[in-house]
C-alpha cells in the first residue's frame, strides 16, 4: 500500500521523502502496551526519515528564518502520546 501511494504522489508531480524508506513489519512487537516505540533500530530508522523530511523542506520552502538541525530537535523533545492515542496490542481498527 506503501509503494502505490509513493507512486500516485510522484504522479501528481509531487515530492516524497523517498529514503530511508521506513517499513515496519512486525510492527506489534515495536511497541510497549502505552503506545512508545521501544524497538531502537526502529527509532533510528524513524529519525532518519523526519531530518530527511526538515532537509527536504528546508530546501525546497521558503528562504526565511532557518534553523538547521534545531527543528529535528524541537521535533524529537515532543512528549510521547501515550495511552490516550495508542493501539493496545490485538486491538483492530
Amino acid at each position: 500500500m506503501q509503494n502505490h501511494l509513493r507512486q500516485i504522489l510522484v504522479y501528481l508531480n509531487m515530492f516524497p521523502i523517498n529514503q530511508p524508506e521506513v517499513l515496519i513489519s512486525h510492527a506489534m512487537d515495536r511497541f510497549d502496551q502505552e503506545g512508545n516505540l521501544t524497538d531502537v533500530p526502529t527509532r533510528e530508522r524513524i529519525i532518519g526519515l523526519l531530518q530527511n523530511l526538515v532537509d527536504w523542506a528546508l530546501r525546497i520552502g521558503p528562504k526565511c528564518n532557518r534553523q538547521s538541525d534545531s527543528n529535528l530537535q524541537v521535533l524529537m523533545a515532543l512528549p510521547s502520546r501515550g495511552k490516550a492515542g495508542a493501539r493496545q496490542k490485538g486491538a483492530r481498527r
